[in-house]
């Protein structure tokens, strides 16, 4: 660690008040690290170097690799044209604009809630719908009239055959457990 030491002279005070302040130095194993991935990457650099100009140094190379080398430059090089001359004329490629359009936007500032007090927040919960609480809020009701009519279409189709007073008293019975029912929303 480096450290600077500063005299401090004032009137009236000793002299020779020394304090020292450290420098901070990162450790030893970040910058380890730090030269290991950049040796890495060097390395990775210079074996795809080499194996790009290997046909041109290997003795044993024969013709069908030099054509097979030059074919693979020759595509590159097109694709890297094709793709300079896309720029130019300012085109894309499908890939690039389904990626461009197909972004998910997660805007919810149009329901965000903004308030300084408790009584702004409430008025505010109130106007986006959300309820104090089951007193305030009113719960759904149902009359059995509307109940049984429905229940009814539904239990002749489970069960053909049966008279409507067989199918009323199916439907009363049904609607004492149904959670639709306002004695058993309490």
């Amino acid at each position: 660690m480096q450290a600077q030491a500063h005299a401090h002279g004032h009137r009236g005070s000793r002299a020779g008040t020394f304090s020292i302040i450290f420098h901070h130095i990162p450790p030893a194993s970040l910058l380890l690290q730090e030269n290991k991935d950049a040796a890495k990457a060097e390395m990775e650099e210079l074996t795809a170097k080499k194996e790009k100009e290997k046909w041109r140094y290997d003795k044993k190379t024969t013709a069908h690799d030099i054509l097979m080398q030059k074919t693979k430059d020759n595509e590159e090089r097109e694709e890297k044209k094709k793709a300079f001359l896309m720029a130019q004329r300012r085109e894309m490629s499908e890939t690039d604009y389904a990626r461009l359009v197909d972004v998910v936007i997660n805007n919810n500032r149009g329901e965000s809630i903004d308030a300084s007090n408790i009584a702004d927040a409430i008025n505010q919960f109130d106007a986006f719908g959300i309820g104090r609480g089951s007193s305030d809020s009113p719960k759904p009701t149902m009359t059995f009239k509307d109940y049984s009519l429905a229940k009814i279409e539904e239990l002749k189709v489970q069960k053909p055959g049966l008279k409507l007073a067989q199918y009323r008293d199916q439907a009363w019975n049904l609607w004492q457990r149904d959670p639709l029912n306002p004695k058993n929303q309490k």
